[in-house]
């Protein structure tokens, strides 16, 4: 795949048209105190608050939801206030994606844009796509590329090539995706989702956005097939948000420190002992979807792995994490992981 983002690389910046900012360090800190002093005093009236409606359950909520950082401190009402946070975020997250529902056909195939999401910067579609005939007889089985698993068994990907975006018929010039992968539910229909990060270049966006995204499939510059889609859909607005958890396990010298979530994906920070050199990680929902991953980050000793939610918005009951180590050499997991994120 091609990253438009390097076309970056051949911009020049010329340094000496900017003169370097100057702050007045005193200045700064003069107001940090200001703002920390208010903010004491303003903590210390709500806690006086919150200790008067402490008899009233309704109350207690209440007090979780607007002032986490309170409720912390509460005994009572700390462990309340994760219950009723969570499920208020799982709710939120749901509630921040569009069903689109809309079907755009082609010479003998349809996709179907099932959920989408967006922010000023990604949009995550959701979709299904249907042949008329069996895939495998049909010309797009050509646009399926096999990539070898850990386990040896191919795991295709659906190759799009010679794309256009457009936002609020606005042409978006640098944006990347990876390559989602095709799951299939019989054979004819494929199910997938695909996240593309882009650069807004100073636009903004109001509550709806209208994407137009237009693509053939294929291997770019080899094997490209000359059907083209074209898709159209509004899509709300909306902020990322995060939910974390805590795991802090460890098994054979491989750790799970932390997972975050947000509307369509989980990034699962792991560390290792010098005995252990992370090198793949597979996740598995609680329906037995392997998860689509995305770029990891990784160094000697830790890894990030970012995998995209199978259905967007929705958080699984639990996920299953296989952690592998030099995979190309010994295809034995180094630690499995099962972990309830709900």
């Amino acid at each position: 795949m091609i990253d438009k983002y390097k076309v970056l690389n051949n911009e020049v910046i010329q340094f000496d048209r900017y003169n370097e900012a100057k702050t007045d360090n005193e200045k700064m800190k003069n107001i940090m105190k200001s703002k920390l002093k208010s903010r004491k005093q303003k903590n210390k009236n709500l806690l006086i608050a919150s200790i008067s409606i402490l008899t009233i359950f309704s109350g207690a909520i209440g007090i979780s939801i607007k002032y986490p950082s309170f409720a912390e401190k509460i005994p009572v009402l700390s462990d309340m206030m994760y219950l009723i946070q969570d499920a208020i975020q799982n709710e939120s997250m749901e509630d921040s994606v569009t069903n689109i529902n809309k079907s755009f056909s082609n010479d003998g195939l349809t996709f179907t844009v099932n959920k989408s999401w967006f922010t000023g910067n990604q949009i995550y579609i959701d979709f299904t796509l249907k042949s008329e005939e069996p895939f495998k007889d049909t010309k797009y089985v050509d646009a399926l590329s096999d990539i070898n698993y850990i386990n040896n068994n191919p795991i295709p990907y659906l190759l799009f090539s010679e794309w256009d975006l457009y936002i609020d018929d606005n042409e978006i010039g640098n944006y990347s995706f990876e390559y989602p992968m095709a799951n299939f539910i019989n054979e004819y229909t494929m199910k997938s989702n695909i996240l593309i990060d882009f650069m807004p270049e100073g636009l903004e966006f109001g509550n709806t956005a209208n994407v137009k995204f237009s693509f053939k499939l294929g291997e770019y510059l080899k094997s490209t097939l000359d059907t083209e889609w074209k898709m159209d859909f509004d899509v709300k607005s909306n902020k990322k948000m995060y939910k974390k958890i805590r795991v802090n396990e460890n098994k054979n010298g491989v750790t799970i420190k932390d997972i975050k979530i947000n509307q369509t994906s989980l990034n699962i920070d792991l560390k290792s002992n010098k005995n252990n050199t992370i090198g793949y990680v597979q996740v598995q929902d609680d329906k037995g979807n392997i998860l689509n991953n995305g770029s990891a980050l990784y160094d000697e000793n830790s890894y990030e792995s970012i995998s995209y939610l199978s259905d967007i918005g929705v958080v699984p009951e639990y996920i299953v994490v296989t952690v592998y180590g030099d995979y190309q050499k010994d295809k034995t997991p180094i630690a499995e992981f099962k972990v309830n994120i709900q």
